[in-house]
């Protein structure tokens, strides 16, 4: 099961929306974009990401399969989220707009 399939499974559990087979062409290219991203990265990254992230455990928990210091999983864990977020804004494009700070200043 894909990573993205696992986030959607979950929210769907917790009441959310299921995506089914009707989902639409840009919501699969997006999940096609994010199960290349995740095939591409070291399996140590996708794993943590995935523990974390998708199967909810906790640190200690993970720290303590993996055989590595907390200070390691953070490390990881950090540099697995921003090589995951730059390649995603890569392949989909940033579609973020920077905030901008509109309240005057006193």
């Amino acid at each position: 099961m894909l990573f993205s399939d696992k986030i959607t499974n979950r929210r769907a559990a917790k009441g959310g929306n299921l995506q089914t087979k009707r989902a639409s062409p840009a919501r699969r290219k997006h999940q096609e974009i994010v199960a290349q991203i995740l095939a591409s990265m070291s399996a140590r990254d996708r794993e943590v990401l995935k523990r974390f992230y998708v199967d909810g455990q906790t640190v200690n928990q993970i720290i303590a399969d993996l055989g590595i210091t907390e200070t390691e999983f953070r490390r990881i864990k950090l540099e697995a989220r921003a090589s995951y977020g730059g390649r995603v804004k890569e392949a989909i494009g940033a579609r973020i707009v920077p905030r901008t700070n509109t309240a005057k200043r006193a």
